[in-house]
């Protein structure tokens, strides 16, 4: 009876509980068309973001690494808040993110849509390595925001980086 009780339990928890935890998967891409190759990984649900997108990505003899992060809310960025460069603290090592392309814009019911992408490509070997990253994401009138990458988010990173080689 108690194993029972238990199985449901567990059973109930993943079920509810399961989408709320981070969800990750890295996939490979190739597009013969343009000989471009990119190895990504990606979380469901990292801080206020709905997405965090790690890319590898090789065209030709040139190789860029990003995060972009995306956001769906009901708080419309106007272009005077638009996106700045941000921060990388690997460490005690900080590094500025230039930004590489940012947009927002609205969906549908008040919901909005929002996305910044951040080139990584010269703190990739920084990254490789890292035991613990923050990135701090800045905005020209409003408050930046501070994101913790998770330890499972950043060994993921580091994997998509490995296959980059």
């Amino acid at each position: 009876m108690l194993k029972k009780l238990l199985s449901i339990a567990v059973f109930f928890c993943g079920l509810f509980l399961g989408p709320v935890l981070t969800q990750a998967e890295i996939t490979s891409q190739y597009d013969w068309r343009t000989e471009e190759r990119s190895i990504r990984s990606e979380f469901a649900r990292i801080g206020p973001f709905s997405t965090c997108l790690f890319i590898a990505k090789e065209e030709g003899r040139i190789q860029t690494i990003a995060v972009v992060l995306f956001r769906v809310d009901s708080d419309r960025l106007h272009p005077s808040d638009g996106y700045k460069n941000g921060k990388l603290k690997i460490g005690t090592e900080v590094y500025d993110l230039p930004v590489f392309e940012a947009e927002s814009s609205y969906l549908a019911r008040g919901m909005n849509f929002s996305f910044i992408w951040y080139d990584l490509t010269r703190v990739a070997s920084q990254i490789q390595t890292a035991s613990e990253v923050k990135i701090k994401v800045g905005y020209k009138s409003r408050p930046s925001i501070e994101l913790d990458i998770p330890f499972a988010v950043l060994s993921e990173w580091q994997e998509v980086l490995k296959r980059a080689r």
